[in-house]
């Protein structure tokens, strides 16, 4: 494939993986946080882990189309050891804030999901399309 237009393929695989990810992790968590809430209610407790608090690992978004952009990226360079990197990144930069079993039960989740959907988009681009 001719150089500039094997760029331009790949910048819309990593643009693909990065936007296109962020409604399927929102609907995982809000799913997770749907049965963590309906379970907290059969048990008779109060306050259920799946209440929306915005506090909540802010910034999520953002590093999330990062974190699949990355990932991705890595896919397509060939360079899957990058992923480890990008994990401990991510993990480093949000310690603090994992004390909670909400925080990090969303943290784990939604790391997950992000990067499995990137690495699938990722994965079917470098099996269909000649990059």
């Amino acid at each position: 494939m001719v150089e500039p237009l094997r760029l331009l393929v790949e910048l819309v695989v990593l643009l693909l993986a990065s936007v296109t990810g962020w409604p399927i992790v929102l609907l995982t968590l809000r799913a997770s946080a749907r049965r963590n809430s309906e379970g907290a209610q059969r048990a008779g407790s109060r306050g259920a882990s799946g209440d929306q608090n915005p506090s909540v690992l802010r910034g999520g978004l953002w590093i999330g189309f990062i974190e699949r952009f990355a990932v991705a990226g890595a896919i397509l360079m060939g360079q899957v050891s990058l992923i480890a990197v990008i994990v401990a990144v991510k993990v480093l930069g949000r310690f603090k804030e994992l004390r909670t079993p909400e925080a990090s039960e969303k943290f784990v989740l939604g790391t997950l999901v992000s990067m499995t959907w990137a690495v699938l988009v990722a994965i079917v681009a470098r099996a269909v399309l000649p990059i």
